[in-house]
C-alpha cells in the first residue's frame, strides 16, 4: 500500500477543492500535508501514478484516498507514524461529513 498514491490523489483533490468556502479545502490540504510527510518517511520502491488522474472528480479522488487510508491504518496503527495516519484518517472522515451535505459519500 503506497502512501505516495494517497498523496497524489489528495494533490489532485486540493486542486479541485480550491473554489470551496466551507472548510473542505482546509481539510484536504491538511490531509495532503500529512500524506506528504508520511510518503517522504516511507517512500515507495518506484514512482507512482494514477491512470486518468486529470479527469477524476473530487469525489473520486477522496473516495479512492479514503479506501487506501483505511488499509494503511491497519498496517500502521502502532508505529511511530500512527498519529499522522490517524490525523489523515480523521480528516478524510470529516470530509465525508462535509460532502454528505452535497449528496455523496466517500467509499
Amino acid at each position: 500500500m503506497s502512501l505516495a498514491l494517497v498523496e497524489v490523489l489528495l494533490g489532485q483533490a486540493s486542486v479541485l477543492v480550491a473554489d470551496r468556502w466551507d472548510g473542505a479545502a482546509e481539510h484536504v490540504l491538511a490531509a495532503r500535508g500529512a500524506a506528504a510527510v508520511l510518503s517522504a518517511a516511507f517512500p515507495p520502491p518506484a514512482g507512482v501514478s494514477v491512470a486518468g488522474l486529470g479527469s477524476m472528480s473530487l469525489e473520486e479522488c477522496l473516495a479512492d484516498a479514503a479506501v487506501l487510508v483505511r488499509k494503511i491504518v491497519w498496517d500502521r496503527s502502532d508505529g511511530p507514524d500512527a498519529v499522522l495516519v490517524a490525523d489523515l484518517s480523521w480528516r478524510l472522515a470529516v470530509l465525508g461529513g462535509i460532502f454528505a451535505a452535497d449528496g455523496w459519500a466517500l467509499a
